[in-house]
């Protein structure tokens, strides 16, 4: 009898543990199945792609938000792409509000970014998911996200607050109801060496150390954090087509600098999705046939697009 009763509590516990890691299991591939569907309905034709998994500085993580999604780079300290559909909107803006008057730090970041580590830089803090349209579509929630630190890239004053304000304020105004439905992502292009936004503070460590706690420790570390700083920006926007064989796809990118005139022609700076790719090591689209993906990413036509109606519109900050 003394052999036999921990021998039944060895199966005993044994079974219980084999039933926790399967529910375990099951539980992490639920999570799994349900985070890919949402990804899919989040964007077309897949999510960008590294082309190469051995260059670090294009490893990201996909932070999913209302309404939009971004592929982050902890390296970096910035979103390497955000993604986010657009329909024509109504005339009903409800779901705008008031801009939060700072930007907010994303605790899964793995050193959060702070407001203050783009302070007296000389550089704004833009949007990648732009404001205005995501809280028109999506609404309060959604714009409040936009304004988190893992949306945001140093942009110039010029380029932050016309040229890229004007192809936003196109885009929803009058790419979306042109065309009825774009699939857009955006973000960065580096040169060869980067560099990085100067640090605006030493942390104080005896502080840091006798008053520590994690959300101090990262608001110490996320304000002395060195983003990098972008040489270009690029936006692809993208008709998906209809039918099995997606007729009428067609794309639109823009490759633009960081020293653009505010005022430039806005189609001055169109290019193909293959000179995108070759720039950032990431392959757009990836889940689309080989034959209409060579097609559609090599061509930089504008046509369909009516360009002298949109490239130069004035923005609502020009001066």
């Amino acid at each position: 009898m003394k052999i036999v009763r921990p021998a039944l509590r060895a199966l005993f516990w044994g079974r219980r543990r084999l039933m926790v890691w399967a529910l375990a299991v099951l539980f992490g591939s639920l999570g799994y199945w349900q985070e890919t569907r949402w990804r899919e309905q989040q964007s077309f034709a897949g999510l960008p792609a590294m082309t190469d998994w051995k260059d670090w500085r294009q490893w990201h993580r996909v932070l999913r938000n209302p309404g939009f999604m971004v592929g982050y780079s902890d390296i970096r300290g910035l979103p390497l792409w955000a993604i986010y559909q657009l329909t024509p909107v109504s005339d009903n803006h409800s779901g705008i509000g008031a801009r939060p008057s700072r930007f907010a730090s994303d605790w899964r970041a793995l050193v959060p970014v702070t407001h203050e580590a783009y302070s007296h830089s000389g550089y704004d803090r833009g949007h990648m998911a732009p404001n205005y349209a995501i809280a028109s579509l999506y609404g309060r929630e959604a714009q409040v996200s936009t304004f988190t630190m893992t949306n945001i890239a140093p942009q110039k004053p010029d380029l932050n607050r016309q040229w890229w304000q004007r192809l936003e304020e196109v885009a929803i105004d009058r790419l979306a109801p042109m065309q009825g439905e774009l699939w857009v992502i955006t973000g960065p292009i580096f040169d060869d060496q980067p560099q990085r936004l100067p640090i605006q503070h030493q942390c104080d460590l005896n502080v840091m150390v006798e008053h520590f706690t994690l959300h101090r420790m990262g608001e110490c570390l996320g304000s002395g954090w060195r983003v990098e700083i972008p040489d270009a920006f690029f936006k692809i926007f993208l008709v998906p087509g209809r039918g099995p064989g997606l007729e009428g796809m067609k794309a639109l990118a823009f490759i633009v600098p960081q020293d653009v005139n505010g005022q430039a022609p806005l189609a001055r700076y169109h290019v193909s999705i293959d000179d995108i790719e070759a720039r950032v090591g990431l392959d757009f689209f990836p889940e689309l046939p080989p034959d209409m993906a060579r097609t559609l990413e090599a061509s930089d036509s504008l046509e369909g697009w009516h360009p002298e109606q949109w490239s130069q519109i004035k923005g609502r900050f020009s001066r």
